[in-house]
Order: C-alpha cells, then structure tokens, then sequence
C-alpha cells in the first residue's frame, strides 16, 4: 500500500467520525427543540424530564403521519420535523 493511499485511507476515517459525531449532535439539537416544541413535557403524564433521551413522539392520528417522528432527527430540516409534530 502506498503512502498517499494510506493516507487517503486516514483522511476517509477521520471524516466519517466527523461526520457521526455531526450527526449526533444535530440529532440532540432536533431532539430538545422538538420536545420545547411541544411544552418541554411529556403530553401523556405531564411530567418534565432533564435527560432527552425519555421522550419518545407518537402521532396523535397515525393516519396523517407522513414518517416516523424519532427517525427524522438529523436527518430532516426543522421545518419538516416541526410540521410532522403538529400533526
């Protein structure tokens, strides 16, 4: 293997972690926003939790649902994610 390729091979490596760890954090973003969103509560017992990662999204009428809320972070613009959370 020649120098440039191995090289080339780190450069590859370095921006696919890169682009996980962009990913995550997006993700997260989304996440919070999506739950202050909706009232920063849980709309079934009307707690509030600190750690994220309790919060799950259903759609209140699954025959408007256009995709999967939790599938959508990071992958999706705000606005798209807003508008299927209105749903």
């Amino acid at each position: 293997m020649s120098g440039s390729n191995a090289n080339w091979r780190t450069k590859q490596s370095n921006n696919s972690a890169y682009r996980k760890k962009y990913q995550r954090q997006k993700r997260v973003k989304q996440k919070q926003m999506a739950i202050e969103h909706l009232g920063s509560h849980c709309q079934k017992c009307g707690w509030s939790f600190e750690v994220i990662d309790v919060y799950d999204f259903h759609h209140l009428d699954p025959n408007e649902k256009e995709h999967k809320i939790a599938g959508m972070f990071g992958r999706y613009s705000w606005e798209k994610i807003k508008k299927e959370l209105d749903k």
